[in-house]
């Protein structure tokens, strides 16, 4: 069984920027040297010269040109140093090993929002995701260019419609192909405490992973579920809830404290907001959830899930749900 994990990745967003700075080119040289935060990384100051606004996009155009020490091309990173000690890490930059010279580098990569005020000092620190010892790579004329982008909203399979507090469960099936994502809406109504399930039976256990997703393209909660313990290891559950239906019992409800993380029990308080969107997304192992953007990518292993919406606490969920688990457990 795998266990339980975050997984960040990274990628572009595709709609109209609604806002937009950038830095103006600074000279350098700046080293890209030592991990995130270090005092021997190469600092790229600058004052926000516009009105306070949101961005959520960051592009970095320049030169680096390598530091000899073995290093690669992939390791090369920055870290901008917000108000109040936030930061915001880039991923990857450019891909590649070592290599001689200078290389131009144009990446641009979403993080979650950030805002900048008028006239405070905001700063980039170039670092390395593995030091090698010595200097990376020098960076010159480097400029960085900030905008907001409204993510697109993913296409879904269905809309499961507004989901309060004592629907009825709700069973969608599906089928994975190899690298999708399948992705499903509802609105969030009144209540809404859920537990959210991909298993079919024990004997049909289709390894996949779940996330939850804003409208605003943001991971819910930063977090994200695969392989919930029983019936199946690889089945997928996410619940949110003071108590949840809890399989083991069977179809019995179990406070939240007493729920254990394997059991992919990650909320004791709804992340739902009555009003709005939010989207499931769901993959094969070994899908990665990035934290913005709707930035998923899809994963192996193919075949089929059932999708299951079951609310929790209440009368629904034992009448709906604790007899099919019940059952399931028999057969395991």
């Amino acid at each position: 069984m795998k266990k339980i994990a975050v997984l960040i990745g990274v990628a572009g967003l595709a709609a109209t920027a609604s806002a937009q700075y950038n830095t103006g080119i600074q000279a350098g040289p700046f080293n890209s040297d030592g991990p995130a935060g270090d005092a021997t990384n190469g600092v790229f100051s600058f004052t926000y010269g516009a009105s306070t606004a949101t961005f959520n996009t960051v592009r970095i155009r320049g030169t680096a040109t390598s530091g000899g020490v073995g290093s690669f091309l992939s390791e090369l990173r920055w870290r901008l140093a917000l108000d109040g000690g936030a930061t915001r890490d880039s991923g990857q930059l450019i891909p590649g090993s070592t290599w001689t010279g200078g290389v131009p580098v144009d990446n641009s990569q979403p993080v979650a929002n950030f805002s900048l005020t008028g006239g405070n000092a905001y700063s980039f620190r170039f670092w390395e995701s593995f030091n090698d010892g010595g200097v990376d790579a020098t960076w010159t004329n480097v400029q960085f260019d900030l905008s907001f982008t409204a993510p697109v909203p993913p296409p879904v399979i269905a809309n499961l419609g507004t989901l309060s507090d004592g629907h009825a469960p709700i069973s969608v099936p599906g089928t994975l192909a190899a690298s999708a994502v399948n992705w499903y809406s509802f609105t969030a109504g009144s209540g809404s405490w859920e537990d959210f399930w991909t298993g079919i039976t024990p004997s049909v256990n289709t390894d996949t992973e779940i996330g939850i997703y804003s409208a605003d393209g943001f991971l819910v909660s930063s977090l994200s579920n695969d392989d919930y313990s029983f019936p199946s290891a690889a089945w997928s559950h996410l619940g949110y809830g003071p108590s949840l239906i809890d399989p083991d019992g069977p179809g019995a409800l179990v406070p939240f404290a007493s729920a254990s993380a394997s059991q992919g029990r990650y909320g004791a308080t709804s992340p739902f907001t009555a009003g709005n969107t939010y989207y499931i997304a769901i993959g094969g192992f070994n899908t990665t959830f990035g934290t913005a953007g709707f930035a998923v990518t899809g994963g192996a292993t193919t075949g089929p899930y059932l999708l299951q919406v079951i609310p929790a606490p209440g009368a629904a969920a034992l009448l709906g749900l604790g007899g099919l688990i019940a059952g399931r457990r028999r057969r395991a």
